[in-house]
């Protein structure tokens, strides 16, 4: 379209609803300094869970609930699929590489939340609808599949577009006005036959809506501090909780019958979308995400001392980690327990020399590993190299930090400043150096409890991750430790029997619960999720298995329901 029609296009927004460029009216809220478990609220509600179970207790403290409620913003990835999919395309259109960067710092990129739409933003949907609309409109073939069979009369096709695109059947005002700017297609559009330019006008139209940008969350019933979604608030909820895509004709139809708002409905629904190709990319993209497995790069070394991560690259080891998470999680059916105790990891010619293995193969394959050296995740290489530093030093500290943070969601204080990380003295081991570091004054209060620990019962891994039991210059090293908790602690000597205790621990599965709920609710988790994340972690250390404590999240009555702060 040209500059006129854009401008024509835009104004005729101002009647939808869209002045500019729509802001989300929950914007500003900041995550808690808490993690959301066990901390005190003010009241509760009595609610019946979902599945039919009881719940009782439900919290009503919903700072980041409130933030994520009601006009959560598609990704970028969202947005993608969903007009992928809305307009049947054979593959994603890649126009989002035109919009401005997704704001970073939630872990599975999908807090609706945090998304703005900036001025820069709004045009480039702009550009993207009117893109879209000319493509569709120069393809008879695209446009024959956005007829339903059947229809003809043109308000009847509007109808069933916006009903696809808002994700809910429109308003009569909606189907007027779009129906007006179909019929009015050839004047706004580059398309000379009638029936493409009132396609073209129509896709340009509903693409720049805040309906379609915007999951739109009303709720149709008040119960306090809650409003219960309808049956299509909840159809999306679901598509996008584990697809991050629009809902399917199946959802679009339990939701049209209003089945969809029954709990044995909902339970069938989630373990459909589950089993899909889709649902194991969610199985997996939570663990790589909330286990930060994604951001792993390979920390070069001085090929003389550590000859054995001479071919490492970061691409190996991230696929290498990848294929692990994957085999655990989604093809085994296991948990987060096996992420971090399993002996055996994929390997390649690349990182065979470090796991002491044989492995001509280029591509990785599963290999079982010596049991009483490694035990999962913190004992591969991927994770290893990621936290070693470039100079042939362990990094004690960085592998601490992510125990203690990562698996354990503990809260750390920031490091003091003006730390000298640099030698302080004449140290015959790395463990000695880092003790002398942070074993005294106001370090001491985080590292001797809780960071040093975790990353002493490492030291048995160089910075490649080959098993060791001196350092370079000959002297022993040292594994043991005591790691404490808030009022226990466990004892270990090396990483096997470190980990073994570390995933028997109520906290290890409490903060794993958090992230499945973070993952697929696309927010981070507040006090009102404490009783859900309870009952996750209890499950988890019983042994469930990942794909069903995802059902366990996504059947629960929070899911139906958003913040009515």
């Amino acid at each position: 379209m040209g500059l006129s029609n854009a401008v024509f296009i835009s104004l005729f927004l101002f009647g939808i609803g869209c002045s500019g460029a729509p802001q989300n009216p929950n914007l500003g809220k900041k995550k808690g300094s808490g993690n959301g478990v066990g901390e005190t609220v003010s009241g509760s509600e009595t609610t019946s869970g979902g599945g039919g179970s009881s719940q009782t207790g439900l919290t009503i403290d919903l700072q980041d609930q409130a933030a994520a409620s009601s006009f959560p913003r598609l990704s970028h990835t969202q947005w993608e699929n969903s007009v992928k999919d809305l307009l049947f395309l054979d593959k994603l259109s890649g126009l989002s590489s035109n919009f401005p960067d997704d704001p970073t710092g939630f872990a599975f990129g999908n807090n609706g939340a945090s998304y703005s739409v900036s001025a820069n933003q709004w045009t480039a949907y702009r550009d993207a609808a009117e893109a879209l609309g000319e493509r569709i409109a120069k393809d008879p073939s695209a446009i024959q599949k956005l007829i339903p069979k059947g229809l003809t009369d043109n308000k009847a096709i509007v109808t069933a577009f916006l009903t696809r695109a808002y994700r809910r059947p429109p308003t009569a005002s909606d189907v007027e006005m779009i129906s007006s700017m179909f019929a009015k297609g050839t004047p706004v559009s580059d398309a000379t036959d009638a029936k493409a330019g009132g396609f073209a006008a129509m896709i340009t139209i509903a693409l720049q809506s805040p309906l379609f940008i915007y999951r739109v969350e009303r709720g149709d019933k008040s119960n306090g501090r809650y409003k219960t979604l309808d049956a299509y608030e909840i159809a999306s909820r679901l598509s996008y909780g584990i697809w991050e895509t629009m809902p399917d004709e199946a959802l679009f139809a339990s939701a049209k019958s209003g089945d969809l708002l029954k709990p044995a409905v909902i339970q069938t629904q989630v373990r459909r979308l589950l089993d899909d190709p889709r649902g194991s990319a969610i199985l997996s993209a939570v663990h790589s995400k909330g286990y930060r497995i994604d951001q792993f790069k390979a920390v070069p070394q001085d090929k003389n001392n550590y000859p054995e991560g001479a071919a490492l690259d970061s691409k190996t080891i991230a696929l290498e980690a990848q294929l692990f998470v994957d085999d655990v999680v989604v093809k085994s059916g296991k948990a987060a327990t096996e992420l971090f105790t399993a002996p055996y990891a994929f390997v390649s010619a690349k990182t065979a020399p470090i796991y002491e293995v044989t492995q001509t193969s280029a591509e990785p394959k599963k290999v079982n590993l010596d049991p009483e050296h490694r035990a999962g995740l913190l004992s591969q290489v991927a994770f290893l190299s990621n936290f070693s530093k470039p100079e042939g030093q362990t990094g004690i500290i960085t592998r601490g930090v992510y125990v203690a943070q990562t698996l354990l969601c503990t809260t750390l204080g920031g490091a003091p400043p003006n730390v000298d990380d640099g030698a302080v003295g004449d140290f015959k081991t790395n463990r000695e150096r880092v003790t002398a570091l942070t074993g005294k004054g106001s370090c001491a209060g985080c590292h001797t409890p809780r960071i040093n620990p975790a990353g002493f019962a490492l030291e048995n891994f160089s910075v490649t991750g080959k098993w060791r039991t001196a350092e370079l210059n000959g002297t022993a090293l040292d594994a043991s430790g005591e790691y404490w908790f808030k009022e226990d602690s466990i004892k270990f000597n090396g990483p096997v029997e470190f980990m073994t205790e570390i995933v028997k621990r109520n906290e290890f599965h409490q903060c794993y619960a958090q992230k499945i709920v973070e993952g697929l609710f696309g927010r981070y988790a507040d006090a009102g999720d404490a009783d859900l994340i309870r009952r996750v972690g209890e499950a988890s250390l019983k042994g469930a298995s990942a794909k069903d404590l995802f059902q366990m999240v996504l059947t629960d009555r929070l899911l139906t329901l958003r913040s009515n702060q």
